[in-house]
Order: C-alpha cells, then structure tokens, then sequence
C-alpha cells in the first residue's frame, strides 16, 4: 500500500469531528459490501480486521483474508472488540483498488485523499458513522 492520507475529524477545518464505528461489520455481516448505490464504487473487500480481547492479557490479533466477509471465509469473532478494519475497494477511474483503513472512534486513512466523497457516500449508506451518544 502507498502512503496514506489521514483524515481524522472530519474532511474541512469547518466540519464537526466524525466519529466511526465498525459495528456493521457484526450487525450486518457481507451487507456492508454492498455498493449498488454508491456512485463510483465498483467493488469493496474486507481485508484486514484488528481485534483487541478485554480479558486480563488484553490480547490482540489481526485477522488477514482476501475478503474477511465472503461467505466461505470463517466466520469474524463476537467476543473481541474490533479496534480496526481495512478495506479495498475499486473505482471506475483506477487500474488498482485503493485502500480505506477506518479506527473507530474518529480515524480513518484513505490511500487517496480523492476517494474522500465516494468512502463517505459509503460509510454513510453503510452506517459506520456513530452516534455521539454511543461514542460517550
């Protein structure tokens, strides 16, 4: 992956900080992928999954698949708390999928910092804004 642009509390100096969740990942399983109304996504991957486990050892582990939420893939853990996720996802103007890793609560890294409109389409069709009141 290149370099990335880190956009972290939203898009413009003007704009109230954003805060992300990656609940729809469990909640809504593959549903998240979808991009049929999202204009100038192709297709999207989940690649990459961290997970922190709040027991004494605070363990962690990372998950890597091509795509974490294809159905033959095993299936993600509830138990752990999920602290981030990457993503591929493909646009019409470019050769190679670009990548979008989001930590919850107010981080998200785009590949390129021209994806910005299309990822916020998506993570705002997809739910993966949170709530104030759940972020507190």
């Amino acid at each position: 992956m290149t370099a990335k642009e880190l956009v972290s509390g939203g898009y413009a100096a003007n704009t109230e900080p954003k805060l992300y969740t990656l609940a729809p990942i469990l909640d809504d399983g593959p549903d998240v992928l979808d991009v049929h109304d999202v204009p100038g996504m192709e297709d999207i991957r989940l690649c990459e999954l961290e997970l922190v486990y709040e027991d004494a050892l605070h363990r962690t582990a990372i998950l890597r698949a091509d795509n974490l939420l294809d159905p033959a893939a095993p299936e993600i853990p509830h138990g752990p708390r999920l602290i981030r996720a990457s993503f591929e996802f493909k646009t019409p103007a470019a050769a190679q999928p670009h990548a979008v890793d989001i930590s919850p609560p107010a981080s998200l890294a785009l590949e390129c910092s021209d994806d910005f409109v299309v990822v916020n389409d998506w993570l705002i069709k997809r739910h993966f804004f949170a709530s104030r009141d759940a972020a507190a």
